[in-house]
């Protein structure tokens, strides 16, 4: 084993916060972590960081540059496991009208909002968030339809998360 070492590692990992805008905790208000997953442009990607959460309890914002991959798996796994969507950019509707179905047709109890902006994303994600829930960014797209490349994504995310608490 690691023998001496095992506990200075894993209060080391304890610390560690993520490489930015790759599940990145940002910051927490109110019992509210806000995790950076803004490389996340595959909807196969989204779906492994919404597994990351315990069901029921993230609040993710998916959508962005439509490269015409099949989102109809990300919208129905992010029903089935998320509190809440709040969907931007140029796939958000076809999200959300997946995600909607999924909603009506399986009773996921999953609050599904068309927000096409960031802020507007992060406004009602607030809104609707309770103590020991996480907010989300993980779009599983490109961000191309709004921001120059993902990382601008990632840094308005935490801008507005670090600056608008309420």
């Amino acid at each position: 084993g690691l023998g001496p070492d095992r506990e200075r590692l894993a209060a080391e990992l304890a610390d560690f916060v993520g490489l930015p805008h790759r599940l990145q905790f940002v910051t927490e208000h109110q019992g509210v972590r806000y995790i950076n997953d803004s490389k996340c442009t595959t909807p196969e990607a989204a779906m492994l960081a919404i597994d990351c959460f315990p069901p029921h309890t993230a609040h993710v914002i998916l959508g962005g540059f439509d490269k015409g991959a099949d989102l109809t798996e990300l919208a129905k796994h992010a029903a089935a496991r998320c509190a809440g969507i709040y969907t931007i950019g140029a796939t958000g509707d076809t999200i959300a009208c997946e995600a909607e179905k999924c909603v009506r047709f399986r009773g996921d109890p999953c609050a599904v909002h068309r927000c096409v902006t960031l802020e507007l994303a992060l406004h009602h994600a607030r809104l609707e968030a309770a103590q020991g829930h996480t907010i989300l960014l993980s779009p599983g797209c490109a961000s191309w339809d709004q921001f120059t490349n993902f990382e601008a994504r990632g840094q308005a995310f935490c801008d507005l998360a670090e600056s608008h608490p309420g």
